[in-house]
């Protein structure tokens, strides 16, 4: 489960293995990519898009979220006073994992 774009586009698809799945949720560098149809198919991947899911689904996540069984990946927590240097980390694109606003 990605943003994916440009920038990440060859790592996610090879990172998968024979019939693979890539779910992604946004296109974070960008929207369009370009794509090998012959290493898709011989593959049998599946590149799915995903934008939201139901209320079901929702609560779901947000049990799983209230049991900690995710462990976002952050790169840096900001205090209010420093937005404008996480801004400018991000455009940077510099950075691996979240950034978080600590309000």
């Amino acid at each position: 489960f990605e943003h994916i774009g440009p920038a990440t586009w060859e790592k996610s698809l090879a990172s998968l293995g024979s019939a693979g799945r890539v779910v992604f949720c946004g296109s974070s560098s960008g929207p369009k990519v370009d794509i090998d149809l012959r290493f898709t198919f011989t593959r049998q991947h599946s590149i799915l898009g995903s934008y939201m899911g139901d209320k079901h689904e929702l609560l779901t996540v947000i049990n799983l979220l209230e049991q900690k069984v995710f462990h976002p990946v952050v790169d840096t927590v900001y205090p209010l006073e420093q937005l404008k240097s996480a801004q400018e980390k991000m455009l940077s694109r510099e950075f691996f994992g979240k950034l978080v606003a600590k309000i």
